[in-house]
């Protein structure tokens, strides 16, 4: 069994939106963090979720975990000024519960509601065999680099690159020790939880294997495509496909 971690605390300043945080918008008849959260509740190897909302918002998302009987989410924490202090906070919150010294903690974006059982699944059985786990999908675009943003200086090989996606899947008491390592240091700036574990504590999260589907909603664009796919999905569970 594993726990959860739903970083949920931005505002979502790229999506444009004025009336609520992109991840409380409509997706497909419900808000959109809802719809992420429900393949963890759904998923027999997830047994706790806590989730981390902006300030503000715990209210109305208690409103929203009730409507829509989210019996795993065991907490919800105010997020910080940082997303690695969101994630920090919502990590104290799940150890408070004394968890075993071998306890999985999936950490996934509020705004990947695309995400499935197989790759839960598999980031779980990873992460509890080797101590880490991060979900990937193969570069399918070629990758250049440009130090000025106008000429191509460099070109990578693709079959050697992969995006990073989410969840990532460390031992929680791991993954905590290494966000308390940091604020002791003034390292606040990881870009996520693979790349902290790498620098300070030696892990090389394994890979698994995601989805082009598996997209972050973090522009209007997203939004539109994400929500195309979720139609499609359901188009082939009503079809059998």
């Amino acid at each position: 069994m594993a726990s959860v971690l739903i970083f949920a605390g931005g505002t979502g300043s790229r999506m444009g939106t004025t009336s609520a945080p992109k991840q409380f918008l409509d997706y497909g008849g419900k808000p959109l963090i809802i719809h992420t959260i429900e393949h963890f509740q759904s998923n027999d190897s997830i047994s706790r979720i806590v989730v981390v909302v902006p300030d503000g918002w715990i209210d109305k998302f208690l409103v929203m975990v009730s409507r829509f009987g989210l019996t795993k989410v065991a907490s919800v924490v105010k997020g910080g000024s940082t997303g690695q202090e969101s994630i920090y906070l919502g990590l104290k919150k799940l150890a408070e519960d004394c968890p075993t010294p071998d306890e999985v903690v999936l950490v996934h974006d509020g705004v990947r509601p695309l995400i499935n059982d197989r790759i839960i699944d598999e980031c779980t059985q990873v992460a509890a065999e080797t101590g880490g786990a991060v979900t990937v999908y193969p570069a399918v675009e070629t990758i250049v680099s440009s130090a000025n943003g106008k000429n191509i200086e460099d070109i990578y090989p693709r079959e050697k690159l992969y995006t990073a996606q989410a969840p990532q899947a460390f031992k929680l008491l791991d993954l905590l020790s290494a966000h308390e390592e940091a604020r002791a240091s003034g390292a606040s700036e990881f870009v996520d939880s693979c790349s902290m574990m790498l620098e300070l504590k030696g892990i090389k999260a394994t890979f698994v294997i995601g989805s082009r589907a598996n997209i972050k909603v973090t522009t209007p664009e997203d939004y539109y495509m994400s929500s195309a796919l979720l139609q499609l999905e359901r188009m082939h569970e009503v079809e059998g496909l």
